[in-house]
């Protein structure tokens, strides 16, 4: 028998205009109603969400008290870049972030999130530490803003293959060797997204990711950027292994 979509029989009008009312209402009630997915939901949130993120420690680590200059691409909430000041010994972090509505395959980043993120604002704009750059990621780097010796860099921005693997090749090319390259959501939930654009890197480098879920990191060897390796299929890089903690 042939399956029923209800949609079909709503207006274009209403079906549009009631879609996250009606999504809400459908997660809200399968939150209350199975107590295993709320628990999933709530250990995963968690998961994602916790700060001071595995990148952060392993930098803290990796660093110890050395002075550290670094970039975040995406400023998101802000939680993260102000956990980053202080957990480790920053001395100037860039913040890389347009700050203005993009589209997930989430939805519309705009209104109540923008607020939220501009809220930190007043805190960290007194940090002297902190360097807002209002672009785009890929003019901020083409863009004499961000120097070329950083010490690490943490990408947050676009989930895209195409625009983080773009991310990745322009923080190699601004990290020293030594320095550490990696991210945010290496899950499950982005995982025709992250997770090619990671695994391109590694075939392309040579160099294997370290993965403590939500965050992945590279840590640079050798004096050669990205730019000047062959380039490799995105089919080509599947079966890279991994670093697991």
């Amino acid at each position: 028998m042939r399956h029923l979509n209800f949609q079909h029989f709503l207006p274009d009008k209403i079906r549009v205009g009631t879609q996250k009312l009606r999504a809400t209402l459908i997660f809200t009630a399968m939150y209350v109603l199975t107590p295993n997915l709320r628990k999933e939901i709530i250990d995963w949130k968690t998961c994602i969400d916790r700060t001071p993120r595995p990148f952060t420690l392993y930098l803290k680590q990796h660093f110890g008290d050395k002075p550290l200059v670094g970039a975040e691409i995406g400023f998101g909430f802000g939680f993260n870049a102000l956990n980053l000041l202080e957990e480790l010994n920053v001395e100037r972090l860039y913040c890389i972030d347009p700050l203005k509505p993009y589209v997930t395959k989430f939805g519309q980043y705009e209104g109540k999130y923008l607020n939220k993120a501009t809220s930190l604002f007043p805190i960290l704009s007194k940090d002297s530490r902190l360097c807002f750059v209002k672009l785009e990621s890929d003019e901020a780097f083409d863009s004499n803003e961000i120097p070329h010796d950083l010490d690490f860099v943490y990408v947050d921005g676009l989930h895209t293959t195409e625009q983080v693997y773009k991310d990745l090749l322009n923080s190699f090319n601004h990290v020293k060797v030594g320095g550490v390259v990696g991210g945010h959501d290496f899950t499950r939930d982005f995982q025709d997204s992250v997770l090619p654009a990671v695994f391109k890197v590694s075939a392309e480098t040579g160099l294997i990711p370290t993965i403590e879920m939500p965050d992945f990191w590279f840590v640079k060897t050798g004096d050669c950027c990205l730019e000047q390796v062959p380039r490799k299929n995105f089919s080509q890089a599947g079966g890279r292994g991994l670093n697991r903690i």
